[in-house]
């Protein structure tokens, strides 16, 4: 027989609180990101975190050990907003339009969370730690991402629709840096511009260069 322990974190009631978790966890990382933009992520404190929540500071301890862990979680959810949208992108039959769907879906995500990825940008090298590395290094979603683009170079390539005497790989990594450059541009303009208008124009230059003659 299962013991009642077990029931409830498998039945209704174990569902309920692990969507009370959840519902808490964004709560305190909705808080922690309009807090952290507003007066900055070093002058920022747990108990201010909480109060913005409207909830007690020692529930925003059972759920992050400190403030650190709150950013790196603001930018775990964002990475996972972007995998999403690399996803669907590259999903699309066409290999000229999954590259587009990428450059498109990256930038309207970027500035949709712009606010948080240019707190992000800024901290750079003052950040300690896994902090830092979670701002600044490649992961393996970056990565995986970067492969797929260049299995969608590799692909045009193939039917003649981009020139193939060029690396896909390089391609792949020209663009996502191109696409870098626009976004640090973009962040040291304190997003004045929307950042969604230069995904058409920076894709269409990069192509005219990729194009098959």
């Amino acid at each position: 027989m299962c013991s009642r322990s077990t029931r409830e974190s498998t039945g209704p009631r174990g569902a309920i609180r692990r969507f009370a978790e959840t519902a808490y966890r964004d709560a305190i990382l909705d808080a922690a990101e309009r807090l952290f933009l507003r007066v900055g992520f070093h002058e920022a404190k747990m108990a201010d975190v909480a109060e913005e929540a409207g909830i007690a500071v020692g529930t925003v301890y059972k759920h992050f050990a400190s403030k650190d862990e709150v950013f790196a979680s603001l930018l775990d959810r964002s990475r996972r907003a972007a995998l999403d949208v690399v996803e669907r992108a590259l999903a699309a039959p066409d290999p000229l339009e999954r590259i587009r769907g990428f450059v498109d879906g990256m930038f309207e995500l970027t500035e949709r969370h712009g606010p948080i990825i240019a707190l992000c940008v800024e901290l750079g090298a003052s950040v300690e730690g896994g902090l830092r590395l979670r701002c600044n290094d490649r992961d393996e979603h970056f990565d995986r991402a970067l492969a797929r683009l260049e299995t969608a170079f590799r692909d045009a390539a193939d039917s003649g629709r981009i020139r193939d005497d060029i690396d896909p790989g390089t391609l792949a990594a020209a663009l996502a840096g191109a696409m870098k450059g626009t976004l640090l541009e973009w962040v040291r303009h304190s997003q004045s511009y929307s950042l969604v208008s230069r995904a058409r124009p920076l894709f269409d230059l990069f192509m005219q260069g990729a194009r098959a003659r």
